[in-house]
């Protein structure tokens, strides 16, 4: 019993780390709360700087992903031609024979 509570604790336990590091960000000392406008000011600031983080760390994180989908779409032929498979194998032969069979995209 005492074992599994100690792995709970260590796969769980940076979950409450987290929480109470942002904790001490946002209300940096908590008997005394800023309720005037320097304290609006700086909790705006907070939240303006952690939506640009959470956009740059989206950016990091998905942009390599929408690119690499994003040119494999648009120049499917040739990527198609560097791996080496046929049409049949790449589009599937349902997408092939709905849209390429009987057309000019065909390769014979």
């Amino acid at each position: 019993m005492l074992a599994m509570l100690v792995e709970k604790a260590i796969k769980y336990g940076w979950i409450v780390v987290i929480v109470v590091m942002v904790w001490k960000i946002v209300f940096p000392d908590s008997d005394e709360v800023r309720t005037d406008f320097v304290g609006f000011i700086s909790t705006l600031g907070l939240w303006i700087a952690m939506n640009i983080v959470m956009i740059f760390g989206e950016a990091y994180l998905f942009l390599p992903y929408l690119l690499h989908g994003y040119y494999k779409h648009k120049y499917s032929e040739e990527y198609r031609n560097k791996e080496g498979k046929t049409q049949l194998e790449w589009y599937g032969e349902k997408y092939f024979n709905k849209h390429i069979k009987g057309t000019a995209m065909e390769e014979v």
